[in-house]
């Protein structure tokens, strides 16, 4: 399922360009989470292996949601009240103590998870979530600001006093500009490191690292990845997209750096209606 959600992302962003070296951007927001997560030591007393940070609203106004939103869904989640904190709040930032997998797939709320939801009503997303997850009744959940509300649970919830100290307060570093997507994710067994970011601010851009527990992984995906791509390139309209595809594999780490212009996104939309 893993790889089938990489090939995913990989086939749905594609570009490159050689201002920006392929994977400089994904080390960049390692070293940045790897910064953020390690400041967190002090007060929570270990270090989080997961930082996600995803702006709602700028996906919600980005080329591809304008593209897309005669022909798609509302978001759909666990209730209706947290389809509206998706579909209303600017953005949400994540961390957890082990792997980011159940962060993703919402398959295990008793992950501990640090979550900041920013632009949205504390009191209506806090009583959204008490009604949905009724593991909150073992954690905290409270008002940062008039539009930011905290959750936490297990050990952040063990650690941060609503209120006190940078954590408890809403205080994260915010020195590195964020994207629609970002994100570093360690400590998976056969996925030890995958970092790296999606901007759809003008289209559609890519860059991450995926280091394999294995070299024997990475060329697995590599094979699939040749394989794929082959495919692709004998229909001429999805050629020229296909070639700006740049994929790397180093021994057991692999690198995907693509990026797609508003008018190759319509492009590669349509294409995907045929």
């Amino acid at each position: 399922m893993r790889y089938s959600l990489i090939f995913i992302g990989i086939f749905l962003v594609v570009g490159c360009e050689k201002k920006d070296p392929a994977g400089k951007e994904a080390d960049a927001i390692q070293s940045y989470s790897r910064k953020v997560m390690g400041n967190m030591k002090d007060e929570l007393g270990f270090i989080p292996q997961t930082l996600m940070f995803i702006d709602l609203k700028a996906i919600r106004n980005s080329p591809l949601m304008a593209i897309l939103k005669n022909n798609m869904t509302k978001f759909k989640s666990d209730s209706d009240c947290m389809s509206k904190i998706f579909e209303t709040a600017d953005t949400i930032e994540l961390f957890s103590d082990n792997s980011g997998t159940a962060i993703v797939t919402g398959k295990n709320m008793n992950q501990p998870i640090l979550a900041f939801y920013r632009g949205v009503d504390p009191k209506e997303t806090e009583t959204c979530i008490q009604k949905t997850y009724p593991i909150m009744a073992k954690g905290k959940l409270w008002a940062v600001s008039d539009n930011v509300l905290a959750m936490a649970t297990g050990k952040f919830a063990e650690k941060i006093v609503p209120g006190k100290g940078k954590l408890g307060k809403g205080i994260i570093d915010s020195s590195m500009k964020r994207k629609s997507l970002m994100f570093l994710v360690e400590g998976d067994e056969s996925l030890p490191i995958a970092t790296g970011y999606i901007d759809l601010s003008n289209g559609l851009a890519l860059d991450w690292k995926l280091k394999f527990n294995k070299e024997l992984e990475a060329k697995s995906i590599e094979s699939q990845f040749n394989r794929l791509s082959g495919a692709l390139k004998l229909c001429p309209r999805r050629k020229d997209l296909v070639e700006k595809i740049k994929f790397i594999r180093r021994g057991d780490l692999i690198i995907i750096n693509t990026k797609l212009s508003r008018y190759e996104l319509r492009q590669l939309t349509g294409l995907m209606r045929l």
